[in-house]
């Protein structure tokens, strides 16, 4: 990316989407080598230099850790933690099945034959939770947690994440998922990916295969009870010297062609953005439009109207306000109606955190 700037390195598709990711603060997806929270690019790169900065030292240190080990700073905890076991079960002439993984909290490591080792730092973890509308009984009803691990399974490496929802499935996990690359592609080469997930709510299991070369992205989408649901494009053109990204998709049971468009204003984060549908089956089309405003560093504002609801929906998210959260105050207006607007909104809080 450097040689880029400097002028030394031609452009390619890749660099071209890493560069438009780095400056929407997204982090891009060759840079996903391991698990992390959703976080801007620029928490990643200083998560970055923190984890090599505990490999130096861990590489000085002559106690393996001993000493204090931010567990979860590990590219691959799994592979740290495989390699204690046998550490442990060597040095002490133990077998490895006789070595039992022991958590504790609050009680520091005394003795290298007790591995007491907050597991859940090595995961990707967020929580959220939502209120109803404070407009008329205000009150905190749902929570929302998701846990994230990598794993290997044979030669495939996979991310799993699993998610609760109080209000869908309030007795056990909401959905569970796997996903990773099954082909890793280069520039010019063609790359596959695959997210497989099953929704224990409503007992149906999804599956997702994506491909992408030469900046263009496709996607098919499958699930048990309908088959399959949408295929669809994605590849960002040029229009008017203004880059817009174009996501015409077909969604299968709905007889519904739907195009979506996206571009940036100009050099600011700000954006806009428009979905058209269109039934084949009643001959009707729909359409919504909205508009995405970066206040500053950590606030943004995000509004989109549905003509068809005759309904404006506005987002403030911020991440700045509490350290360590993200607060989301959405607002849904309808925009007819005997009585005030402001009156009939719906307004509801929500605040999330990586933990």
């Amino acid at each position: 990316m450097l040689e880029l700037c400097k002028g030394l390195r031609k452009q390619t598709n890749i660099l071209k989407q890493q560069s438009e990711d780095l400056h929407s603060e997204t982090i891009p997806k060759q840079w996903r080598k391991y698990v992390v929270a959703n976080i801007t690019a620029t928490a990643w790169i200083i998560d970055l230099v923190k984890r090599v900065e505990q490999l130096k030292r861990l590489s000085e240190s002559k106690d393996f850790g001993q000493s204090g080990l931010w567990f979860g700073g590990l590219c691959f905890p799994e592979a740290y933690l495989t390699a204690t076991r046998q550490y442990i079960a060597q040095n002490n002439s133990w077998s490895l099945e006789d070595v039992v993984l022991k958590f504790e909290i609050g009680l520091p490591v005394q003795h290298t034959d007790m591995l007491s080792i907050a597991a859940i730092g090595a995961l990707s973890n967020t929580a959220e939770i939502s209120s109803t509308n404070l407009r008329a009984a205000p009150a905190f009803d749902n929570i929302k947690a998701s846990w994230n691990q990598a794993l290997k399974l044979g030669d495939f490496n996979t991310n799993l994440k699993c998610n609760y929802d109080h209000s869908a499935n309030r007795d056990f996990l909401k959905e569970v998922s796997l996903s990773g690359d099954l082909v890793e592609g280069g520039a010019d080469d063609v790359s596959v990916s695959y997210e497989v997930s099953h929704d224990f709510s409503d007992k149906n299991t999804n599956v997702k295969l994506t491909a992408n070369t030469q900046g263009t992205t496709l996607s098919a989408e499958y699930d048990r009870n309908n088959g399959i649901k949408e295929v669809s494009a994605e590849r960002d053109v040029s229009i008017a010297d203004q880059n817009v990204n174009v996501q015409p998709s077909w969604l299968v049971k709905a007889q519904t062609a739907r195009v979506k468009l996206m571009s940036k204003l100009g050099d600011s984060k700000d954006s806009v953005s428009a979905q058209i549908d269109y039934d084949t089956n009643g001959k009707s089309s729909s359409y919504e439009v909205g508009y995405d405003h970066n206040i500053d560093a950590g606030r943004d504002v995000s509004a989109t109207f549905n003509p068809d609801k005759k309904q404006l929906d506005v987002d403030y998210v911020d991440n700045k306000f509490e350290s360590g959260a993200t607060w989301t105050a959405s607002a849904e207006v309808p925009l007819e109606g005997g009585s005030n607007i402001l009156d009939a909104a719906k307004l509801t809080l929500k605040r999330a955190w990586a933990w």
